[in-house]
């Protein structure tokens, strides 16, 4: 009898929710190397899955249940490594602080980055977090060795956040913008920044 792929109801719903992660991942964190692996796995766990069920055997029914476990925890991987959290990141930060971040393009000398920047507002503060990606050559990578971290002393403040990382992380200095802003940086010196695109030390040697 030909094999055939089956989607039970169960399989169906984890490609439910496969689709959704996928759909409401962050633009820059599922294009990595890790969150691939993950979705790959995935992949192929829920073919595996549909394959045996296809079978209609019992003497399988322990590993199907395996299986589908299995399937569980890749689900759970996909969404660790599809937004910015400890996991993805090499625990520089945790879900609280960046898993919503948003991305945007951005160009650094003559190179070509993703900026991810989020956002979150305590008191009469406001705090930003960035991490910069480029592509190498498939995958993003991060260029900056750790989180850059900025806070502004006004929870609404006129410039927006890809000011802020130009003019505050990327020059590398306390910035006061108008008498009740000031723009307090806590990031790692620009000039330690990796990328293949962009001599940093260089950039921003000359830009000072």
């Amino acid at each position: 009898m030909k094999n055939k792929l089956y989607f039970k109801k169960s399989t169906v719903v984890f490609l439910i929710f496969f689709s959704v992660l996928l759909v409401s991942a962050n633009f820059v964190m599922i294009q990595t190397a890790l969150a691939f692996f993950w979705i790959a796995t995935t992949i192929l766990l829920l073919l595996l899955i549909a394959f045996l069920d296809g079978r209609k055997s019992s003497s399988i029914h322990w590993l199907l249940k395996t299986l589908r476990i299995g399937a569980v925890l890749c689900l759970l991987m996909i969404s660790l490594s599809v937004h910015e959290t400890g996991f993805s990141t090499g625990s520089e930060v945790s879900a609280l602080q960046m898993s919503y971040s948003h991305s945007t393009a951005i160009t650094i000398g003559q190179g070509k980055f993703m900026l991810t920047e989020a956002d979150n507002m305590a008191g009469h503060t406001k705090t930003y977090f960035f991490n910069l990606y480029e592509r190498r050559p498939f995958f993003f990578h991060r260029v900056n060795p750790t989180f850059c971290f900025v806070q502004s002393t006004n929870k609404t403040p006129e410039r927006n956040s890809l000011w802020v990382f130009k003019n505050v992380v990327l020059r590398n200095h306390h910035v006061v913008f108008g008498p009740d802003t000031e723009y307090i940086n806590d990031s790692p010196d620009a000039k330690s920044f990796s990328s293949y695109q962009t001599d940093f030390p260089k950039f921003i040697g000359e830009w000072h």
